[in-house]
């Protein structure tokens, strides 16, 4: 068959033929397994495996400091719950009033983030907040009341 690989191959109603002597003649089964079997084949990706859970390290305080998700929402938002539980944490270790870019900081992450999550565990009470100069800064603390009711909370559970 290897001599016959310039022979052009035609399909047709009776099946894959070849051009021989000015005639289409039918390639028998063996003549079919040989070009079957010579047929390069493409190769195939590999498989890559993508680890669905974050890669944590300790930062300055022995706080995780959380690597940059890669994919989807989710990463996202799992990441975000992890800073928020990182900033809490260190607020009520250093229980005394810190700014933005001592926290981002502290927790590794960036400055827009550690603002908007700061800014957010205020809202909901968590953290309490002092502005130094109208305008300039803020400096942010854990809420001591709150921390009472959460520690009353685990008591009765």
């Amino acid at each position: 068959m290897t001599a016959e690989k310039s022979e052009t191959l035609v399909r047709t109603e009776k099946g894959i033929c070849v051009l021989r002597d000015g005639e289409y003649v039918p390639l028998t089964k063996e003549e079919l397994q040989q070009l079957i079997d010579e047929k390069e084949t493409t190769p195939k990706a590999e498989k890559i495996e993508i680890s669905d859970t974050p890669v944590v390290e300790k930062g300055v305080f022995g706080l995780p400091c959380i690597t940059p998700a890669r994919g989807s929402k989710w990463d996202k938002l799992e990441r975000n719950r992890n800073l928020r539980k990182a900033i809490i944490s260190l607020l009520n270790k250093t229980r005394k009033p810190m700014c933005v870019e001592e926290v981002s900081e502290e927790t590794e992450c960036a400055w827009v983030t550690a603002r908007q999550i700061l800014t957010d565990l205020a809202l909901e009470g968590k953290v309490k907040f002092f502005v130094t100069r109208d305008g300039y800064g803020r400096l942010y603390q854990i809420n001591e009341e709150w921390l009472n009711v959460k520690a009353a909370e685990k008591e009765t559970e």
